[in-house]
């Protein structure tokens, strides 16, 4: 016999599987109710990992044999790299002080660098290099003569302006404000044959307009049946494929790698397929803002037609 057990819920063994799980007893021996064994229930994964389908701990007897642990964490080793891990940068490290542990990158100046102290060979300070060790002590005089103007800390007379210096302003000239035609032959400076010329690129412009247009539609149809059906008819395969799959490993604990292998690739197909649907919803979104464009194109080219 075989049934659901009526203990407490068990944490699912599957690193990335964060199931609560009711394991199942059945019989160790067909026929013999004495000696039973329990096995964790064909479950889907539940937490992060979940768009990758079927668990991999579905249908082991609990408690895991060394095989089955292997597994497992084969399994949750090769989940990783498609895991989104997001990890905090390390700031980046510097030696310390000297012969101290390597800290944060902070300033650490040496003190015997020359240029913390003076050299008296390469000369005397001047007067404005500050004095005992105190800066703003040394001023430089200013001469007596005239500057731009007077301000704050000016040590000179102040510049008065001289009849040279008055420059001359010039007045710009007025625009003159032409109203934009309002109807078709308004423009009085353009020719006939230049109108005519224009209007023929517009009416060209406008045909192609249309012509994409309809192109986003047919566009828009072969996503909607050509494609949707294939990817419709693609997922049905794919789901009883992988439960085929699964029937053909069975329940057993002592799974080979390889068999294990297939079930969790043949799982990633149908996560795959269902980030083709969600880019397939996406792509449409696109195609009708296009087609939405190519009408607004085509209206506004209609109203430049009629003021030319």
């Amino acid at each position: 016999m075989t049934g659901p057990s009526l203990g407490p819920l068990t944490r699912c063994p599957f690193a990335h599987c964060s199931a609560d799980v009711m394991l199942v007893v059945e019989q160790a021996t067909p026929g013999d109710d004495e000696t039973t064994l329990k096995r964790v229930p064909q479950h889907r994964i539940v937490g992060e990992a979940e768009r990758f389908g079927q668990c991999p701990a579905s249908l082991m007897v609990i408690p895991l044999d060394r095989y089955s642990r292997e597994m497992l964490a084969t399994q949750a080793r090769a989940f990783n790299p498609m895991m989104r891990q997001q990890v905090d940068p390390e700031p980046p490290r510097t030696p310390g002080p000297r012969g101290g542990p390597p800290g944060v990158l902070r300033p650490n100046p040496d003190p015997n660098h020359p240029w913390f102290r003076w050299n008296p060979g390469r000369g005397t300070p001047g007067v404005n290099v500050p004095q005992g060790g105190k800066a703003g002590q040394g001023v430089v005089p200013l001469p007596d003569v005239p500057h731009a103007g007077p301000g704050p800390g000016r040590a000179s007379k102040p510049y008065q302006p001289t009849a040279a210096d008055v420059v001359e302003q010039q007045v710009p000239p007025k625009l003159k404000l032409v109203p934009p035609p309002t109807q078709q032959g308004s423009t009085g400076d353009m020719s006939n044959d230049l109108r005519s010329q224009l209007i023929a690129l517009t009416n060209l412009a406008i045909e192609g307009f249309g012509q994409e247009q309809e192109q986003c539609a047919a566009l828009t149809g072969v996503l909607d049946e050509a494609f949707a059906g294939i990817l419709k008819a693609l997922e049905a395969k794919q789901l009883s494929t992988h439960q085929i799959a699964l029937a053909a490993v069975g329940s057993r604990s002592d799974v080979p790698a390889s068999a294990a292998e297939m079930i969790g690739a043949s799982a990633a197909v149908g996560a795959t397929l269902a980030e083709v649907r969600s880019t397939m919803k996406l792509l449409l979104g696109f195609v009708a803002a296009s087609h939405a464009y190519a009408a607004s194109a085509a209206s506004n080219a209609r109203t430049y037609r009629a003021i030319i």
